[in-house]
């Protein structure tokens, strides 16, 4: 089909809204909508390790450290297509479900009234920034009780009580624990994020199919180029997605909670 006067403009103008900066296609900000991933050693089922994950308080992901399986996945359309794009974040769980079974080692294993031992739980949260790159921090608890926590940006170690504090003296000193910790939160959670965004899109795309409306053009649009017609809606689309990633871009990233 001839392009008219018409498709060339709109063209023009999808592509200044599609380049700048600020609308790029995977945004990187942080905030609320940073994913945490939850680790669960149970010591009395042979140091078994379970990591569900979540984002924006909606659980999408069951994993099985011990196996190296994924239980389920909350995705709404094709899994296999998201397994793809999760792969390497599911390393990256591995990995570090492995350093903590080694690390459960140092933690005293109190136990409840009825004989069985405390959970050991550890929270992983990621947050990417709008320059690209990512932290995070791991926190330690046992039994609901927080130990200590890991910041990547400080870099150190903060005791929440006396076993915290003890083990935060013995870890702070392990230099190969350290470097595993930083090269987790700093880069291989950036894995870890973009899963999390492919589970968001998938899901927002798939409300956005199931709540859209049929509309037929008229006979005097149906008639018009189709470049006249259709440019309106897309520049609109994107005149959106650019607004919100610029905003977002100069928000900055949020914290941990």
């Amino acid at each position: 089909m001839e392009k008219t006067p018409g498709s060339k403009f709109c063209f023009v103008l999808l592509l200044l809204l599609v380049l700048p900066d600020c609308a790029r296609e995977t945004p990187c900000v942080g905030g609320r909508g940073d994913p945490y991933y939850d680790f669960t050693i149970s010591f009395h089922e042979q140091q078994w390790c379970k990591v569900q994950g979540q984002v924006d308080g909606e659980k999408f992901l069951l994993y099985d450290c011990g196996s190296n399986k994924v239980i389920s996945m909350n995705l709404l359309r094709e899994e296999g297509k998201a397994m793809d794009s999760c792969e390497k974040g599911l390393g990256t769980l591995s990995d570090l479900g492995n350093e903590i079974k080694h690390l459960s080692t140092d933690i005293k294993q109190e136990k409840y009234p009825d004989g069985a031992p405390l959970p050991l739980q550890v929270r992983m949260t990621c947050m990417c920034k709008a320059d690209g790159r990512t932290s995070g921090s791991l926190e330690f608890s046992l039994g609901g009780e927080r130990l200590l926590t890991f910041d990547s940006e400080t870099e150190k170690y903060r005791a929440d009580n006396s076993e915290g504090e003890r083990l935060k003296k013995k870890w702070e000193n392990d230099t190969n624990l350290n470097n595993f910790f930083l090269k987790t939160l700093k880069g291989d959670c950036k894995g870890l994020y973009q899963c999390s965004l492919h589970w968001k899109k998938e899901l927002e795309t798939t409300a956005a199919s199931t709540t859209a409306i049929a509309t037929v053009p008229s006979k005097a649009a149906m008639n018009m180029p189709i470049a006249w017609w259709i440019c309106p809606v897309i520049l609109t689309w994107i005149t959106i997605v650019g607004f919100l990633g610029c905003r977002c871009d100069k928000e900055g990233p949020g914290g941990v909670d």
